[in-house]
């Protein structure tokens, strides 16, 4: 089951991309952020972000309400914490963690004023306040046919959130950042020179890609040639899983693409538009390492009884300049 986080923090950057290789469910708004994210990662983020020098105290509990009012609870010290024993409090290495146990929302949220029904508008609290509801337990206390005649439909909303339930969820509003690999060349203008220097980019970032359980939709490349232009382009691809194969060819593609007038002197290769990763679509595009030998032997064979009719390099391996062909002529360009 997944535990939801909730604290302040200043619009550090640094802190978002750290809670990004946790889980992509980071919803940041204005000085506070909420964190979707299993709890068996808690300890291990926790240190990361002390490492970083990030100290936080943190509401957490099963939904974005219980968790904002786990903190603003601890804030009003005993008269706001709920009934004696349901806040758990705890020592992490980034600060204090301050947790309602799942199953007790509601006899949390009972002697918290109405105050902290914070989804709610505040109109409706005011509301809640003048018909005498001082608490949510006394919310809870009004059926809920008689809230929806006072608050039309939002009654349903009143009655959910004074018993601690909160059907919203973490939205993933912070991307995690793109991967990007660079690489000094010296003077570089030979073809296979520059496949052997995207075989290493690939296999770099596809690394990284695969620890973090993430897979990209963009690629960028760009060389930096002597004369001091810089020639790059970059294209969406439907299928992101990180395979080393797969994106070597595209950066091949890519490279066909450039019009490199110059020897370069440096290479960049960016991967964006991560996204997460299910564990089965990890291996989902990867090349067999037995698939791999069998085609080795036959283009071996090939070549034996046709020497010389064999093209080596990434002219259209796998129909990758397709989408190419089709743009161009449906751009003309």
């Amino acid at each position: 089951m997944a535990v939801v986080l909730f604290f302040r923090y200043g619009g550090e950057t640094v802190l978002l991309d750290i809670l990004a290789r946790y889980t992509p469910l980071v919803e940041p708004c204005g000085d506070e952020v909420l964190v979707d994210l299993k709890p068996d990662v808690l300890g291990k983020l926790s240190a990361e972000m002390a490492a970083a020098g990030f100290n936080r105290s943190m509401g957490a509990g099963a939904n974005p309400l219980i968790a904002r009012a786990a903190l603003l609870a601890s804030d009003r010290g005993s008269r706001g914490a709920g009934r004696r024993g349901v806040l758990v409090r705890r020592q992490l290495a980034s600060g204090l963690l301050f947790q309602v146990p799942p199953g007790s929302e509601t006899l949390f949220m009972a002697d918290l004023p109405v105050e902290f029904l914070w989804p709610l508008p505040v109109k409706t609290i005011k509301l809640l306040r003048g018909l005498g509801l001082v608490t949510a337990g006394d919310v809870t206390r009004v059926h809920e046919r008689e809230l929806h005649s006072r608050f039309g439909t939002e009654g349903a909303l009143v009655a959910a959130y004074s018993r601690g339930r909160d059907h919203r969820k973490v939205r993933a509003l912070y991307l995690p950042p793109d991967v990007i690999w660079t690489l000094d060349l010296e003077r570089v203008d030979r073809r296979d020179e520059f496949e052997r220097a995207l075989a290493l980019g690939a296999e770099r970032i596809t690394h990284t890609l695969r620890q973090d359980m993430y897979g990209y939709r963009h690629l960028e490349l760009a060389l930096h040639l002597e004369n001091g232009v810089v020639v790059e382009g970059g294209r969406e691809f439907t299928e992101g899983a990180p395979d080393p194969l797969r994106m070597r060819l595209q950066l091949g593609m890519l490279l066909s693409l450039l019009a490199v007038s110059a020897p370069a002197t440096g290479m960049r290769v960016r991967a964006g538009n991560l996204y997460r990763l299910q564990g089965r679509q990890i291996g989902f595009f990867t090349v067999s390492r037995t698939g791999e030998d069998v085609l080795l032997q036959t283009l071996g064979a090939v070549n034996v009884k046709y020497p010389g009719k064999l093209a080596r390099g990434f002219a259209d391996e796998g129909g990758l300049f397709r989408r190419e062909r089709m743009r161009a002529l449906y751009t003309g360009c």
